[in-house]
């Protein structure tokens, strides 16, 4: 039976029949959807060219890119932050999976044109706190900046400090990389990453509060009218206060078998509309 609950405005749904249903498999006790919209839940991202300036947290895109270069990083590099809070999640995790909505793909102004992008999954360190200038894991995104965002390697435009490291901000983990190819226009649903990898980060978790940060690695092979350059190149994700894509907030599926990219939207609507809305407090 589905159980919803309620707090501060926002449901979460801890999903059985109806979401095993619109899965086409069994049900699962436990198993649930956790959009940033939730509870201590926050999406935002951070540029290089303005390294102590905070990106509007109310925005429709999380947006990530990476102009190409191996030395410092360029003035419009970007790195998408995902906080997602599991506090709802009380059985073990045996399944996982992020995902993202394209909201922006295209070559650039003057090129409109869907490309193809891989991307990399980092995991922040559990218990990462604030320190040395950085933020830890309960960074706010009225306040993340490219300068204090954690284990964001800041001479990189498209890596972060990847350690066991937990002070100052802490350092990240590897989970996995995914490709948005040029078939993949706005509105396509993306698993981002999954299996064992994140089981683990997500089984390791103490606090329940968890960040996965997206980095753009450069075009792929099976790109569209190719950019002029990697850098003019646009790429975003919808957040949770999208109204483009309502069904579309970034999202963890967790103790249910890994979607379809295509029915990760028909999953939402089988538990409500109010699945993806955030109405919460902002940090």
């Amino acid at each position: 039976m589905e159980r919803t609950r309620f707090r501060g405005g926002v449901r979460v749904y801890c999903v059985g029949v109806a979401l095993a249903a619109a899965a086409g498999t069994g049900s699962s006790a436990g198993a649930a959807i956790v959009t940033t919209g939730f509870g201590q839940g926050a999406d935002n991202f951070v540029q290089a060219g303005v390294p102590t300036t905070n990106q509007t947290p109310t925005a429709a895109d999380v947006t990530v890119k990476w102009g190409g270069s191996t030395g410092a990083p360029g003035a419009t590099d970007r790195k998408a932050y995902f906080r997602f809070d599991l506090s709802e999640i009380t059985d073990p995790v045996t399944a996982a999976a992020m995902a993202l909505t394209v909201s922006i793909n295209n070559g650039g102004t003057t090129n409109t044109s869907t490309q193809g992008f891989t991307f990399n999954v980092y995991g922040l360190n559990d218990g990462s706190t604030t320190g040395g200038g950085r933020l830890g894991e309960d960074w706010g995104e009225n306040t993340i900046t490219w300068n204090n965002a954690p284990a964001n390697l800041t001479t990189s435009g498209n890596q972060m400090s990847v350690g066991t490291g937990t002070v100052d901000g802490g350092q990240a983990v590897l989970l996995g990389t995914f490709a948005v190819s040029a078939a993949n226009g706005p509105g396509s649903q993306m698993i981002a990453v999954s299996g064992q990898p994140l089981i683990d980060f997500l089984a390791a978790d103490t606090n329940d509060l968890v960040t996965l940060m997206v980095t753009r690695t450069g075009l792929t092979t099976n790109n569209g009218t190719p950019a002029t350059s990697n850098g003019n190149a646009n790429s975003a994700f919808a957040s949770a206060e999208s109204t483009a894509f309502p069904s579309g907030a970034p999202a963890l599926f967790v103790n249910q078998p890994v979607p379809e990219p295509g029915t990760v939207g028909v999953l939402a609507a089988a538990v409500g509309a109010g699945l993806t809305r955030r109405r919460r407090r902002r940090a």
